[in-house]
């Protein structure tokens, strides 16, 4: 949902920015919209105020590849994968970009942005929830996890700490086990779906709702004080 002049359309997509950005404090998104890098009301302060009240400083956000780092997005950077409206000459549009952007450098780190992807996928220990991506858009998705190799180490044993919110209709209800064993066999991310019938796409909205009643955003360790501390357990 791109920003909107319309005053309805932008109460809708501030209600669900702030639901989503209650939940967590570490955002990468694909899209190029600035929904993200508003900071947006606490929703346990006041929830009537809450809806009120007008975001207020943006987000600092990271646009080019040379700030796809781990430590940056732990610092409060939105990280916009693919560039962003603010930053016009960022924007990743055609197939050329796309290609230069997740270009090969043999499996190494030479890449900013196949290095912070793999960063994020694999040796972070994060858990990834992807949000807001339909059919169209899976091409996107599944290119991005091929490109951070998370594909070909997908055989933890602790199974996916990568998911997949995605809406569906009653009559889709045979595809969504078949979907969901693609998705987790040869994407390594495990299917959270849920029924949009009554609401059409807007699901979405109430789904993140109640999710950001009983999920609280909180800051992690830092990362090299998190894998030192993976170090000592192992030890």
């Amino acid at each position: 949902m791109l920003m909107s002049d319309d005053i309805a359309k932008r109460k809708i997509g501030s209600e669900l920015y702030r639901n989503l950005t209650s939940m967590s404090k570490y955002y990468v998104t694909t899209n190029y919209d600035l929904w993200l890098d508003e900071r947006y009301p606490e929703i346990r302060l006041n929830e009537e105020a809450a809806q009120s009240m007008q975001p207020s400083t943006p987000r600092a956000r990271a646009c080019v590849p040379n700030d796809f780092k781990i430590t940056n997005m732990e610092e409060g950077r939105v990280i916009h994968l693919h560039g962003s409206l603010a930053e016009p000459s960022s924007m990743i549009l055609s197939t050329s970009d796309y290609l230069t952007h997740y270009r090969s450098d043999f499996d190494s780190d030479q890449n900013p942005v196949t290095a912070f992807l793999r960063q994020l996928f694999e040796k972070g220990s994060w858990a990834v929830l992807f949000v807001g991506y339909g059919m169209d858009e899976m091409e996107i998705l599944e290119y991005v996890l091929h490109k951070s190799n998370v594909v070909k180490r997908r055989t933890d044993p602790s199974g996916p700490r990568h998911y997949l919110l995605r809406g569906f209709y009653s009559h889709e209800a045979n595809l969504v086990p078949h979907l969901a064993d693609y998705y987790k066999t040869h994407c390594g991310v495990e299917l959270v779906p849920y029924c949009q019938d009554k609401a059409d796409h807007m699901q979405l909205a109430s789904v993140i709702s109640d999710w950001a009643k009983r999920v609280q955003a909180r800051s992690l360790p830092p990362l090299d004080k998190r894998r030192e501390f993976e170090r000592l357990l192992d030890g």
